[in-house]
């Protein structure tokens, strides 16, 4: 079924990824990439982006400045919650440019 909404060309894609791994790995951007190959109507949201660690290669991700990262022409946006854990940062205060609209 997501293979038929997916393979519509007129179709906006909105794929969620989980913060925990890299991107590249994500089964719902490799269905999605069979599909739209250059990203062009692709836009991810990452989610469980809050208890990601400062020094994590998360940012880079979603910047897409990485030489084999994955590119989408719609780019990235976070889910974050209001509040993080008390021992963690969320992705938007480690980088606030990455997200300058998001208010955590």
């Amino acid at each position: 079924m997501v293979d038929t909404y997916v393979s519509n060309e007129s179709m906006v894609v909105l794929v969620f990824i989980s913060a925990k791994g890299c991107f590249g790995n994500a089964e719902p951007l490799r269905i999605v990439q069979k599909y739209d190959k250059d990203g062009k109507r692709t836009i991810s949201v990452i989610r469980r982006s809050d208890p990601v660690p400062e020094k994590s290669e998360i940012p880079h991700e979603i910047r897409m400045d990485r030489p084999l990262g994955v590119r989408l022409s719609l780019g990235f946006t976070a889910a974050c919650n209001k509040q993080p854990a008390k021992d963690e940062k969320s992705i938007c205060l480690v980088d606030g440019e990455l997200f300058p609209r998001i208010r955590c």
